[in-house]
């Protein structure tokens, strides 16, 4: 019941973004998160900020000009073997083999309007890119394991990405 409810929010809110951005422009969820970010608290006045899932360069230009020294974009990349490996058990794919190949064409915005997911795009202006091709399974050992109870978010971000060295993706990763 649950795995169904998240598959539905998921393509759902995908769908609801493209929507939005469709309607108001292209940055307009950068422009929604920018006045959120007007009203975070600064600690010695610096804001502390992350905005997580950016889906269209449109937005990354809109923080990158609001924000020009302070804006840095991570990429966590995976190969597609890699994600395919991650999900091929999980619904819908379970289910439907071909729903992976709709999604992932989908995300990375090949085909997709102006407006829609352009995930490739987004990786194309990334400052850092993070290999997220190692399977981590010593959780205890992460770097950030210190962190853990006090924000559970950073806590499962930490263990996204293995840093390695890794070459930038490109549109024809």
């Amino acid at each position: 019941m649950v795995a169904n409810a998240m598959e539905y929010y998921e393509r759902h809110f995908k769908r609801f973004g493209d929507q939005l951005r469709k309607s108001h422009g292209n940055d307009y969820l950068a422009s929604l998160a920018h006045k959120e970010i007007d009203h975070v608290p600064s600690t010695n006045g610096v804001k502390r900020v992350v905005v997580d899932s950016i889906r269209n360069p449109a937005e990354i230009h809109f923080l990158r000009e609001r924000y020009p020294r302070a804006f840095f974009l991570f990429g966590v990349y995976a190969s597609r073997e890699q994600r395919l490996r991650r999900v091929r058990n999980k619904r819908p794919y379970k289910d439907n083999p071909n729903q992976f190949d709709e999604d992932d064409r989908r995300d990375c915005g090949r085909y997709s309007e102006e407006y829609g997911q352009r995930v490739e795009d987004c990786f194309v202006e990334a400052d850092v890119v993070f290999s997220n091709d190692i399977q981590i399974t010593a959780v205890d050992n992460e770097p950030f394991s210190h962190l853990r109870g006090q924000d559970q978010g950073l806590c499962r971000s930490s263990r996204v990405a293995a840093v390695e060295t890794a070459n930038r993706p490109n549109v024809n990763h």
